[in-house]
């Protein structure tokens, strides 16, 4: 059989390219690959807490609201890699709280318009405003990368084989701040401490492997890589969420920390009920009657007639009995007995009861 010869091989591919004999060797998609992905819903993991946040204010009998933003811009240097506003983020996140909450939206331009076709809009005026921007965007605040290589050969220290291995990673953290504020909107002054500071660290991950070997100078090798960007759009979004929860948990200076993963104590929340109860603490009918409320909430059947009596005495103890409170040492109309009370209310429970008493009237 005679040899072909590597011109002979050269030769019979280049007729077989212009001839188009040539076999296709192109890579198909296979069908999962070329279908279009179906739209889904966007639940994220403050969607439900912004929810309850809404029950949490009915239950600790919060009047409704109505809420207005004012533009939530992009005030960092790094115009091109932000949103220039996100407040239809802030939008969606006050709408998810419920019917206590009521935005008003602001378009005076469609109103202007809407009047000069004849249209007669009984507009309403919101109680509180929301201001704010992204205040911070820095980029690679952390970095590091880590590398390893190996390569080996064998042949009797001619090399007639080598093997190589190699890997490395790469992580990256970038940093986004958005300060958000509550202002009246009958003065357009600010509620004093109510606002929120709030960061997030968007994560990025990459990894990557090789491996190769050769024989008498023929090798094969095969190499891959992963990595995991978190976006910076759904990172506004938690971040947009999770301050929508607190700085309306602080307007209501309600324990809506309780709604979040490991939420910590708002120590501010709860020294402004202190400050509440020692309001009143002079007037013993009006605190008795205080306490009486929340036992209510809580589920017993008690009055609310603002007499320290012996009913009010055995439905404390059984309040001890059934929560076990253990911060609370010295039970009575005290303040100590008050802040137990509110931050152990059984929001569902409460709901329950203040829904009826409305719907009976």
């Amino acid at each position: 059989m005679k040899k072909l010869t590597g011109i002979t091989i050269y030769s019979t591919a280049i007729f077989l390219l212009l001839t188009g004999c040539a076999p296709d060797i192109t890579p198909t998609l296979t069908k999962q690959e070329k279908e279009i992905a179906s739209p889904f819903e966007e639940v994220t993991r403050y969607s439900n807490a912004l929810r309850h946040l809404g029950e949490m204010i009915t239950a600790y009998e919060g009047d409704p609201i109505k809420i207005q933003s004012k533009f939530i811009t992009n005030d960092t240097s790094s115009e091109q890699e932000l949103p220039k506003d996100i407040s239809r983020m802030l939008i969606t996140a006050v709408n998810k709280i419920g019917e206590n909450i009521i935005y008003v939206p602001y378009d005076p331009q469609y109103l202007l318009n809407e009047a000069q076709t004849g249209a007669q809009i009984n507009r309403v005026l919101p109680d509180i405003v929301i201001s704010g921007a992204i205040t911070e965007f820095d980029k690679d605040v952390y970095k590091k990368n880590r590398g390893l290589n190996a390569d080996f050969a064998f042949g009797n220290g001619k090399g007639d084989t080598d093997i190589g291995y190699s890997q490395s990673s790469d992580k990256s953290n970038t940093k986004i701040a958005l300060d958000l504020h509550l202002l009246n909107y009958k003065t357009m002054t600010m509620f004093p401490s109510l606002q929120t500071q709030n960061s997030i660290i968007l994560y990025r991950r990459s990894k990557e492997r090789e491996f190769g070997f050769s024989i008498f100078g023929n090798g094969l090798g095969f190499n891959g890589s992963v990595s995991a960007n978190q976006g910076k759009h759904e990172a506004l979004r938690l971040l947009v969420e999770f301050s929508i929860l607190e700085l309306v948990g602080k307007y209501y200076n309600i324990p809506y920390w309780k709604l979040l993963p490991n939420g910590k104590k708002d120590e501010m929340v709860i020294a402004k009920e202190k400050r509440k109860f020692r309001s009143i603490k002079k007037d013993k009918k009006l605190a008795t009657a205080l306490i009486q409320r929340m036992l209510y909430l809580h589920g017993y059947k008690i009055q609310t007639n603002g007499i320290y009596n012996k009913k009010t005495q055995e439905t404390l103890k059984s309040y001890v009995k059934d929560y076990k409170p253990s911060h609370l040492k010295k039970l009575g109309i005290n303040e100590e007995t008050y802040i137990s009370l509110f931050l152990t209310l059984p929001v569902k429970k409460a709901v329950y009861l203040v829904e009826n008493e409305r719907f009976s009237r």
